[in-house]
């Protein structure tokens, strides 16, 4: 493979392009098992309490991925824009690892405090709404990806200043549930349900990839086979 084709290679899988069907299964798989997860009454018995998540009541953690994957909703029921132009996959990877919040430091992206707020108020208004609310969201957008294209570009605009793929965007929604899903069982003690294999190997390959936006490929190497030689905290990427 020479090397104009490795970087068009490299742009169509940061870029999500092609069949949408594996990645929307995917989505389908981890959405159903966050929803086990939400309708445990562990979660609802704790729902007020502090959460995993420094900061975070347990109940606002759902409310978080019902944000997340309802916004994929608003997203792909706006009119089409045929004269979007679409972000970099590298710039679009490289603003996913600004969002990350480092605890060590106190660092985070103010949007995370705006954020917060939302999905404390939003989580004020109990465990069954917001369970009831997730398992909607999750059948309406499993339906609502058949047929869709994975170029179909989504404007992130004025919430984010990015344009994206479908794709693209899908598979970090994957991210948000695989994630949140162990955040969600961690704090109130139980196991979680297997990980489909699907969304945990996208999830796995979204956090490389911002790992190399931000780092390049030799750190990450270095991260995940020489301690030693590693200069950069490259994981976590969130």
């Amino acid at each position: 493979m020479g090397a104009l084709e490795w970087d068009v290679y490299k742009e169509s899988m940061l870029m999500g392009i092609g069949d949408l069907d594996d990645v929307a299964e995917a989505f389908r798989e981890a959405a159903e098992a966050f929803g086990v997860l939400v309708a445990r009454p562990e979660v609802g018995k704790l729902w007020e309490q502090p959460s995993a998540l420094e900061g975070y009541s347990v109940g606002a953690i759902v409310t978080h991925v019902n944000a997340a994957t309802g916004w994929l909703g608003r997203l792909m029921d706006a009119p089409a824009q045929p004269d979007l132009r679409p972000t970099p996959p590298a710039d679009y990877l490289g603003f996913l690892h600004a969002l990350k919040i480092d605890p060590d430091h106190g660092d985070k992206h103010p949007l995370h405090g705006v954020l917060h707020d939302q999905f404390e108020q939003a989580a004020g208004r109990g465990w069954e709404p917001n369970r009831d609310k997730f398992r909607s969201l999750g059948e309406r957008l499993a339906e609502r990806l058949e047929g869709e294209s994975a170029a179909r570009l989504l404007d992130l605009r004025p919430t984010l200043p990015l344009v994206v793929s479908l794709g693209e965007f899908l598979r970090t929604r994957i991210v948000e549930l695989v994630v949140h899903g162990d955040d969600l069982a961690t704090s109130v003690g139980i196991d979680e349900p297997p990980l489909p294999e699907r969304a945990a190997t996208v999830t796995i390959d979204v956090m490389v990839a911002v790992a190399r936006a931000a780092h390049g490929d030799v750190a990450v190497i270095r991260a995940l086979a020489r301690r030693e030689r590693v200069s950069a905290a490259v994981f976590p990427v969130y």
